[in-house]
This record gives structure tokens, C-alpha cells and sequence, in this order.
């Protein structure tokens, strides 16, 4: 008897582990193209560089890790000529909730790879240089996929000379929700820990920004991606 539960335990535990997967395979894709967006913030200055339309891959590690790459990053500063960052990867944590994935990264220290673009030499990278003289290059990562094949990734890169560097990717798919009906006393809190909205009755998530909430009620705890 004792052995025929153990037997069931393992299978069990397989049958979990197969199951949390192949949930993070079919939301992830292994590519996205949508729109880069990049600001730099220097001396109190802030300067919006041209969007522009970039793919992005996911390589899977295993079940809650993949690597972020933004291959042939190219900074396009208003009324400059091109700037040629190269290949950038970080890994990132993966946490399935449903039909979303929460990505993440906290405070990591990073280092950049010349691109390959053709007609560009290695020479002409400059993200390579950047840790030359011992600078270093940190990057926070956070960010939601959605089955529907929706990404939000947002970026925050720290380098000596600049007071933020905020790189943001979205490929947007209508998955918000609205707004939710919420009984008696509620409290939000961000997946970070932090109370953001508490009160009764109907919650307007449009006041809200984009992202993963923890909605407590009673005793529970409901997550909401907007």
C-alpha cells in the first residue's frame, strides 16, 4: 500500500511538472516582433529616441527560465546618426499564472556582444567598449506574455553618465481586463508586495497601469494582468 502511494506521488509530481511546461511552451513564443521603444534620461534631460519595429527571441531553458535577446539594438537619437549598441541577452525568471506568464529579471549585471548587421563592421559596435574601461552595466527586467501572443516587456538599464535608460517592447494583443466587480473591502497590491489600491465595491483596473495585481477579498488572493 505504502509503496503503490509513493508510485502515485511520483507520477503525480511528473504529471505537475509536464503540465507547468508545456502551460509556459504554449504561451511563449520563440519570437516576437513588435515596437522598441528607448528614453534616456542624462543630467535631468530626458530624450525620446525613435521608436522602431525589432524582434526579440525567448530561448526556453527549462520551466522557469529563458533567455531574452535583442540582437542588433540600434539607438536612434533625434537629429544623430545612428548609434550601434549590438546584441543583448539577459535570462529571466518565468512564473505561469493561467493564460499569462510573468517575466522577470532583478538588478543584474550585464555585458553586450558586437551585432552582426551586414555592412556594419565589429568595430562600428559600440556595446562591446562599454565595460572596456570597467564600467558596468546593470539591467532590471520585468514583463508579461499572454497565450494570445501579446508581450510587454519593460527595461531598465543603469550606466555611468546617465541618470535612466528605460527600453520598452510591446506586441500588443487586447487580453486587458477592464474592470472587475469586487464585494465588500478589497486590497491590490502590486507582485511586488506593494498596496496600491484598497476600498469597496466595483474596482476601475483603467486607473491602473499595466501589469500584474493581487487582488485580496475575504481571506483570498485573486491575480489579475491587465
Amino acid at each position: 500500500m505504502v509503496k503503490t502511494l509513493r508510485n502515485l506521488a511520483v507520477v503525480f509530481a511528473a504529471a505537475t511538472v509536464g503540465v507547468s511546461a508545456m502551460a509556459q511552451s504554449e504561451i511563449l513564443k520563440s519570437s516576437y516582433t513588435g515596437t522598441l521603444a528607448v528614453s534616456l534620461t542624462q543630467d535631468g534631460v530626458k530624450t525620446d529616441c525613435t521608436p522602431t519595429t525589432e524582434t526579440i527571441a525567448i530561448d526556453v531553458i527549462d520551466d522557469e527560465v529563458v533567455d531574452f535577446k535583442l540582437n542588433n539594438f540600434v539607438l536612434n537619437q533625434p537629429n544623430e546618426d545612428p548609434m550601434y549598441v549590438g546584441n543583448v541577452v539577459v535570462r529571466l525568471s518565468v512564473v505561469g499564472s493561467g493564460d499569462n506568464v510573468v517575466l522577470s529579471c532583478p538588478r543584474k549585471q550585464i555585458t553586450i556582444a558586437e551585432g552582426n548587421l551586414s555592412g556594419i563592421g565589429d568595430e562600428a559596435w559600440v556595446g562591446p567598449n562599454l565595460t572596456k574601461d570597467g564600467d558596468k552595466i546593470y539591467v532590471t527586467v520585468n514583463g508579461t506574455a499572454n497565450k494570445s501572443g501579446g508581450i510587454d516587456i519593460d527595461i531598465k538599464i543603469e550606466f555611468v553618465g546617465f541618470d535612466a535608460i528605460d527600453v520598452k517592447f510591446v506586441k500588443s494583443v487586447s487580453t486587458a481586463v477592464e474592470s472587475i466587480t469586487i464585494d465588500n473591502v478589497y486590497e491590490i497590491y502590486s507582485i511586488t508586495g506593494a498596496l496600491v489600491a484598497k476600498g469597496e465595491g466595483a474596482v476601475n483596473m483603467n486607473v491602473l497601469d499595466k501589469g500584474i495585481y493581487l487582488v485580496k477579498k475575504n481571506g483570498k488572493t485573486q491575480k489579475i494582468v491587465k
